[in-house]
C-alpha cells in the first residue's frame, strides 16, 4: 500500500511535548490572568494533544472536561444545597487554615429560595466567636460586616435564580464596593479602616457565628438555597476584573486565600453536594469555541497544520505546516491510450504506464493553522483533455469572437465528448466541465459584442448561431451525463460537488440563451418564432419567449414531440398576474429542462457504510432513505430578482413525475435543489412543496415557487403493495369457467326435473347441483362487491354459508352411496334414510355453523380489502369444510371396500351403477377442493393466472358431474326408454330386480314391468313358453320336470332382462353424450 510522500516521523515531538508542559506549568501565572494562579492541581491540568483529521483534540481523562484554557474536573463544578430541615445543615473550611488579611475580595454564585427574615450567607470569627467577616442578606438589603463594623447595600437577590454576588474591602481607609452580575451596586468607604483581620479563625457557609455561650448555631438566621464557586482573594480587584470573573465559566476562579474545593470536605448536618453546578448551563460557551482554544493550545506545542479536506477530487489528508502531500490520481492510472505516452506503433491500445500522482503543499502562515494551496492534478488528466482546454483558452486569450471561433469550439468538444473522454478519470471530467464553462463565458462576451454594435450589420451570435450553439451544448451535456461515465462519476470527491458544479454550469448556459433569445428579439424575430429546444437522451431544454399579458400555461415536455414523455411540468396561467412584475416587462424568457437521471449525481442520501458494531445498526439503511428515484424538472424565469418577484405564488407550479424504481418504495416528498452562491454547498429541501396525490408508478407534486424539482423516495416499505390501486377483480376467463360450471349443473337439474326423477340418490345430486350453483355465484358475483359496506358484509356471509353447504351435501352424496351398496349387499333389509336427515345435513348445519362463527367474531370476520372472511380468521372458513372433507373420505374409503368385498353378490348392471355413483364421488370431492384452493389463493394473490386455473377446475368439476351423475344415471336412462317407449320406438326397457333397485323408496311391481315388455322381449318369452309346452304335450314330463322348467323359464327372463337392460343403459349414455 502506498505510504504518503512526503510526510514525516514525528516521533522526536514526544521530547519536546512533554518539555514543552513542563515550561507551561512554569510560565502559567504569566499567561493566565490573576484570579486563576492557585488552582488545585487535583482538579485542574493540562490536556493531551491529539491529531485528528479534524484538527487537533484535548484529551482529558476520566472525570475532566476541557473548557478551552485547562482540563477541569467535573467535580470542581459542584453547588451546595442548604434545606430547611432537620438537622441543621452547614458547610466548615477543613484541612486550611484561613489567612490574616488587609484586603479581600468574596466572588460566590447563589441561588436563594422564598424564606423570610435575615438569612447568613457566610461567616468568619475568630477564636473567641467574634465576627470578623459576614454577608447577610434580606428583602431589601444586603449588608457586609467587616470587623464587627457593617454597612448596608440597596438591593437584595431575586428568588431562585442563580446571580454573581460579589465583595471587596481594603483597610485603606476602609474603602468597600459590592457587584451583582459583574455590575457596581454601590462603592464607599469608612468600613473598619486601619483594622487587620487575624487569620486560623472559623470559617463556615450558610451560618452566622456559634453562639458564644452554647457554641451553636442560630437556626433562625441560617441560609435556605443554593451556593457555588465560593473563592475569596487576599486583594480588592479593580471593577474591571470582578466583571470578568462574572461572565467566566471557565471554572477557572481559583481564590488564593480560599478556594471553592476548599470546601468539598467540611460540609456537615442536611448539606448536600451535587454537580453540576447548573449556573451557567449551555449558554455560556459554544464546542466551537473549545475546539479552536485546543488547536491553538496544540498548535503551540506540536505545530500547526492543514486540515483534512477535499479539493480536485482528492482527498487531502491533514499534513503539517511547510509540508508537500503527494496523493495517487484517481481512476485507473495505470493504463492509458497510446496517445498519452509515446507509443511508436501507433496502435490505440492500452500500455503500461508508470502511476501518477497529485501534488500540494500546506504553507506555514504564523498562526494555529496552515493553509492549502491549489492542489496541482495536471499530471492525472489525458493530454487530450489538457490540450482541448488549451486550444479554448488560447482562443479566447486572443479574443477571436467570431463564428468560426465559438462553433467551431463547441462542435470539438460535442465530438470529444462522445468519442475522446474518460469513462474513469475524474479529473478529466473536471476539466471537460471547465472546458463547457470557458466557451460559455466566451458566448456572454459575443453578446455584449453584438449589443455593442451597429443594429444593421449582422453579428454574431444570430438567432441561427444560437441555436447551433444550444445543440452542441445540450449534446454535450447529456452525454457527460451519461451511464457510460459513472464509473469517473464515482470517483468524484466529495460525493455530489462536482456534479453541483455541472448544474452551476448549465445554470449559467440557461442565461446565456435566455439573454440572447432576448436579443434576437429586438427586431431580428418576432415572438411567436422566439423559442429554442433541445432534446437528447439526458438531457432536453426548451427556452422560450412568452407575453406577459397573454400568457396561458405552459407545459414541458410537449406533447407532440417526438420523444415518450411520462413527466411533465406546468406553469400556471396566472403566474406573470400574481408576480409583481415591473410595468416595463413584456416579454419573459421561460426555460424548462429534464435531466433523465441526474439525480444519482446529486444524491439526498448517506453512502452506504458496512456496518461493524451493533451501535451503527441504525446506520447501516440510511442510504436506503431519502433517494432522487425521478428525473429532475426545472423551471427559471430569466428576469432580475425572480427569485424574489416568484418567491410565493398563489397558484402553485404542478410537478408530474415517475419513478425510475417503483418496486419496494415509500414516503415520496416533493424536493427542491438549494444551491449555494459562494461555494459548491446544495442540499434537497422541501421548502414551499409537497405531495398532492401518488399512485405506485409515481406522484403528483405542487411547488409555490420555480426551482429545480424531483421526488425522494425511502428505497423500501414495510407495508409495501406493488400496487396500491392493484385490487381483486373477477376476469373473463373466471366468468368463463363460472357459466360452463352452473351450466352443467343447471342442465342436470333440468333433465331430472323433466324425467320426474324421484329418488333418494337423484334429490342428493339435484341438492348438490344446487349448492354448486349457488356458492359458485356467491363467489363469482359477491366477492368483489366492495362498493358498499353492508352488500360486501352480507356477500361475505353467504359465501360462506353456501361454500360450507357445497361440501355437506358432497358429504350426503358420501352416505348415500353407502346406503346404496348397504342395499345392494342385503336386499331383504334394505335400509331407507329419509331426505329429512340429509337436508338437515346439507343445509341447515351449514346455517347454524356460520351462524355461530360469524356472531362469535363479528369485529374481527371480515376482510378489509373483499368481500371475504379475514386472512386472520381464515380457520373459520377452512376448518369445518376440511373437518367435513376428511368425514366424506373416510365414508367413500369403506364404501369402495364394501364395493370390491360384494362385487360378486350383484349382477353386471348393479355393479355398474354403484361403480359410476362412487368414480362420480371422488371425482367431485378432488375437484372441489382444487377449485377452491385457487379461488382463495387468487383473491390476495392478484393475477390472471390463478383465476384461468380456477376457472379450468370448475369447468372439470361442472362436466364430470354432468357425466357420472346425470349421463350415467339408470333412472334418467330408464325414464328416457319410457318416454321414447310411449312414443312407439323399439327400445329396450331395462328391469332391475328388487335386490338390486335402491333408485325409488317404492319397490316397483314385478307384474307391471311384465306388463311393460317391448314386443322383441315377448318375442324371446313365448318361444320360452312355446318349449315348456312341447314337453308337457308329450306326457313324459312329471310334476317335478314341470317345476324345473319354470324355474329355468324364471332365470332365462332374469338373464335376458338384465342383458337387454345393460345394453340399453350404455346405449343411452352414449346417445345423450353425443347429442351434448
Amino acid at each position: 500500500m502506498l505510504s504518503h510522500v512526503g510526510t514525516m516521523c514525528r516521533s522526536w515531538y514526544v521530547g519536546i511535548v512533554l518539555v514543552l508542559q513542563v515550561l507551561l506549568l512554569l510560565i502559567c501565572p504569566v499567561m493566565t490572568n490573576r484570579y486563576q494562579t492557585s488552582c488545585h492541581q487535583g482538579y485542574h491540568k493540562f490536556p493531551t494533544c491529539v491529531d485528528t483529521p479534524g484538527g487537533y483534540g484535548c484529551e482529558c481523562g476520566p472525570g475532566f472536561e476541557w473548557n478551552g484554557q485547562m482540563c477541569v474536573a467535573r467535580a470542581a463544578d459542584s453547588r451546595l444545597e442548604f434545606l430547611d430541615v432537620s438537622p441543621i445543615g452547614y458547610t466548615l473550611l477543613l484541612g486550611k487554615t484561613f489567612p490574616g488579611l488587609d484586603e479581600f475580595t468574596i466572588s460566590m454564585w447563589i441561588k436563594t429560595g422564598d424564606v423570610d427574615g435575615n438569612r447568613v450567607y457566610l461567616s468568619y470569627c475568630s477564636t473567641d466567636q467574634t465576627p470578623l467577616i459576614m454577608l447577610e442578606g434580606g428583602k431589601s438589603t444586603t449588608k457586609i460586616f467587616v470587623a464587627n463594623q457593617s454597612e448596608s447595600a440597596p438591593f437584595s437577590l431575586t428568588l431562585n435564580r442563580w446571580q454573581h454576588l460579589a465583595f471587596t474591602w481594603t483597610n485603606k481607609g476602609g474603602k468597600w464596593a459590592a457587584y451583582l452580575d459583574g455590575q457596581q451596586i454601590v462603592k464607599r468607604s469608612g468600613l473598619a479602616s486601619k483594622v487587620s483581620l487575624p487569620g486560623a479563625g472559623e470559617f463556615v457557609l450558610g451560618q452566622a457565628p456559634r453562639s458564644r455561650e452554647t457554641l451553636t448555631f442560630d437556626a433562625e438566621r441560617m441560609f435556605i438555597g443554593d451556593l457555588s464557586h465560593v473563592n475569596i482573594w487576599s486583594d480588592a480587584m479593580s471593577k474591571s476584573e470582578v466583571e470578568e470573573i462574572s461572565g467566566d465559566c471557565t471554572f477557572m476562579q481559583c481564590g488564593n486565600a480560599v478556594q471553592w474545593v476548599d470546601f468539598r470536605s467540611g460540609t456537615r448536618g442536611s448539606m448536600k453536594l451535587r454537580w453540576p453546578s447548573g449556573v451557567f448551563g449551555t449558554s455560556c460557551k459554544s464546542e466551537m469555541d473549545d475546539v479552536e482554544a485546543c488547536n491553538l493550545y496544540c498548535s503551540h506545542i506540536i505545530g500547526p497544520q492543514c486540515n483534512q479536506e477535499y479539493a480536485g477530487n482528492l482527498k487531502w489528508p491533514r499534513t503539517p505546516a511547510g509540508k508537500t502531500q503527494l496523493l495517487q490520481c484517481p481512476g485507473a492510472v495505470h493504463n492509458v491510450i497510446a496517445d498519452d505516452v509515446d507509443n511508436e506503433g501507433g496502435d490505440d491500445e492500452p500500455v503500461s504506464s508508470p502511476i501518477k500522482y497529485a501534488n500540494r503543499t500546506c504553507v506555514d502562515t504564523g498562526g494555529s493553522y496552515g493553509a492549502w494551496h491549489e492542489p496541482v492534478t495536471s499530471d492525472c488528466a489525458s493530454k487530450q483533455q489538457l490540450k482541448l482546454r488549451q486550444e479554448i483558452k488560447e482562443a479566447i486569450d486572443r479574443q477571436t469572437q467570431s463564428k468560426s471561433f465559438i462553433l467551431q469550439m463547441s462542435k470539438k468538444l460535442d465530438n470529444f465528448t462522445r468519442n475522446g473522454l474518460s469513462k474513469n478519470n475524474p479529473i478529466d471530467l473536471s476539466i471537460h466541465i471547465g472546458c463547457i464553462q470557458l466557451l460559455v463565458d466566451a458566448q456572454k462576451q459575443s453578446l455584449q459584442h453584438k449589443r455593442n454594435s451597429s443594429k444593421e450589420t449582422p453579428v454574431y451570435p444570430t438567432f441561427a448561431d444560437t441555436e447551433e450553439f444550444t445543440k452542441f451544448m445540450s449534446d454535450a451535456i447529456s452525454m457527460i451525463m451519461d451511464s457510460k461515465y459513472d464509473a469517473a462519476w464515482r470517483e468524484t470527491k466529495p460525493r455530489g460537488n462536482l456534479a453541483s458544479g455541472l448544474f452551476r454550469v448549465i445554470q449559467n448556459f440557461t442565461d446565456v440563451i435566455a439573454d440572447s433569445l432576448s436579443l434576437h428579439l429586438r427586431g431580428e424575430i418576432t415572438h411567436k418564432e422566439a423559442s429554442i429546444s433541445a432534446l437528447t437522451n439526458n438531457f432536453q431544454i426548451e427556452f422560450t419567449a412568452v407575453k406577459v399579458d397573454e400568457f396561458k400555461g405552459m407545459t414541458f415536455p410537449h406533447a407532440t414531440d417526438h420523444i415518450v414523455h411520462t413527466d411533465y411540468l406546468t406553469l400556471p396561467k396566472q403566474l406573470f398576474q400574481e408576480g409583481n412584475l415591473p410595468n416595463n416587462i413584456s416579454f419573459v424568457v421561460v426555460s424548462m429542462a429534464k435531466f433523465q437521471n441526474f439525480g444519482r449525481l446529486l444524491p439526498n442520501h448517506p453512502e452506504p457504510i458496512k456496518v461493524k458494531y451493533f451501535r451503527d445498526k441504525a446506520l447501516a439503511h440510511a442510504h436506503k432513505e431519502d433517494n432522487v428515484n425521478t428525473p429532475i424538472l426545472v423551471t427559471r424565469i430569466h428576469l432580475k430578482d425572480a427569485e424574489e418577484i416568484f418567491r410565493n405564488i398563489t397558484t402553485p407550479i404542478t410537478i408530474d413525475l415517475n419513478y425510475h424504481k417503483p418496486f419496494n418504495v415509500s414516503n415520496p416528498e416533493c424536493m427542491s435543489l438549494m444551491l449555494s452562491n459562494n461555494s459548491g454547498d446544495w442540499h434537497w429541501g422541501t421548502k414551499g412543496c409537497q405531495v398532492i396525490s401518488q399512485s405506485y408508478q409515481g406522484a403528483r407534486c405542487v411547488c409555490r415557487h420555480p426551482g429545480v424539482f424531483a421526488l425522494t423516495t425511502d428505497m423500501y416499505d414495510v407495508n409495501w403493495n406493488c400496487c396500491n390501486e392493484r385490487v381483486f377483480h373477477m376476469t373473463i376467463p373466471a366468468y368463463i369457467g363460472y357459466i360452463v360450471n352452473i351450466s352443467f349443473c343447471i342442465a342436470s337439474l333440468v333433465l331430472f326435473s323433466h324425467f320426474k326423477c324421484v329418488s333418494d340418490t337423484v334429490n342428493v345430486h339435484r341438492n348438490l347441483a344446487m349448492s354448486i350453483v349457488l356458492a359458485e355465484t356467491a363467489y363469482v358475483l359477491g366477492v368483489a362487491r366492495r362498493e358498499h359496506e353492508v352488500v360486501c358484509k352480507g356477500a361475505a356471509i353467504v359465501l360462506h354459508y353456501f361454500f360450507t353447504s357445497e361440501f355437506c351435501w358432497l358429504c350426503n352424496e358420501a352416505f348415500n352411496l353407502y346406503v346404496e351398496v348397504a342395499n345392494s349387499i342385503h336386499a331383504e333389509t334394505q335400509q331407507q334414510r329419509p331426505m329429512l336427515r340429509y337436508y338437515i345435513i346439507g343445509w341447515v348445519f351449514p346455517g347454524a355453523l356460520v351462524g355461530a362463527l360469524v356472531g362469535a367474531n363479528w369485529e374481527g370476520y371480515f376482510d378489509d380489502d373483499v368481500c371475504w372472511i379475514n386472512m386472520d380468521q381464515i380457520w373459520l372458513f377452512v376448518g369445518p369444510v376440511a373437518g367435513v372433507w376428511a368425514i366424506t373420505c373416510f365414508v367413500l374409503t369403506f364404501t369402495g371396500k364394501d364395493i370390491v368385498e360384494s362385487s360378486y353378490s350383484k349382477d353386471k348392471q348393479a355393479n355398474k351403477v354403484v361403480s359410476n355413483h362412487c368414480k362420480g364421488c371422488w371425482v367431485q370431492i378432488t375437484l372441489i377442493m382444487i377449485s377452491w384452493a385457487f379461488a382463495f389463493v387468487s383473491v390476495k394473490m392478484v393475477g390472471i393466472i390463478l383465476q384461468v386455473l380456477y376457472a379450468f377446475f370448475v369447468i372439470l368439476q361442472g362436466s364430470f358431474f354432468f357425466v357420472f351423475f346425470c349421463v350415467l344415471n339408470g333412472e334418467v336412462a330408464t325414464a328416457l326408454r319410457e318416454r321414447r317407449s310411449r312414443l312407439g320406438l323399439a327400445v329396450s326397457t331395462p328391469s332391475f330386480s328388487t335386490k338390486y333397485s335402491v333408485y325409488k323408496r317404492t319397490p316397483t311391481s314385478p307384474s307391471s314391468n311384465m306388463n311393460r315388455q317391448t314386443p322383441a322381449v315377448e318375442a324371446g318369452l313365448s318361444e320360452d313358453a312355446n318349449m315348456a309346452s312341447g314337453s308337457g304335450g308329450s306326457g313324459s314330463v312329471s310334476g317335478g320336470g314341470a317345476a324345473n322348467n319354470s324355474t329355468n323359464h324364471f332365470e332365462m327372463r332374469n338373464r335376458l332382462g338384465a342383458a337387454k337392460s345393460d345394453s340399453a343403459t350404455v346405449e343411452f349414455s352414449e346417445e345423450l353424450v353425443t347429442s351434448v
